[in-house]
């Protein structure tokens, strides 16, 4: 696996532990009448768009703390909170842990990865 700061430039998508495959999101810094856009901006429309397109599908979240868990995305707010179906514990040894429906606070959220496509 990737380091987080390796990552920055792009965002992981895991299909299963094994596959990996990386799409680039980043946005130009210029709008189309080059003004230069804000970062704040550009980062917060990316990732309300990604999420947007990333509701009712599997993504892979990191957690502070280091657990990584994946789930079907079934909704979201404008703090990034999260809401799973269906989540699952990646763990070290291969085994998932089932956890069921849950709600991810997004102060806890290093990184999400959307599904490919």
């Amino acid at each position: 696996m990737r380091s987080l700061e390796s990552c920055l430039d792009t965002t992981c998508l895991f299909n299963s532990q094994e596959s990996v495959e990386y799409i680039n999101l980043i946005k130009p810094v210029c709008d189309a009448r080059s003004q230069p856009v804000p970062i704040d901006t550009m980062s917060a429309d990316m990732a309300i768009k990604v999420l947007e397109t990333s509701v009712g599908k599997v993504v892979l979240i990191k957690l502070k703390g280091g657990k990584v868990i994946r789930g079907s995305l079934q909704g979201f707010d404008q703090h990034m909170n999260l809401s799973l179906e269906a989540a699952e514990e990646i763990v070290a040894d291969g085994k998932p842990a089932s956890l069921g429906t849950l709600v991810v606070r997004g102060d806890n959220i290093i990184m999400i990865s959307p599904p490919p496509g």
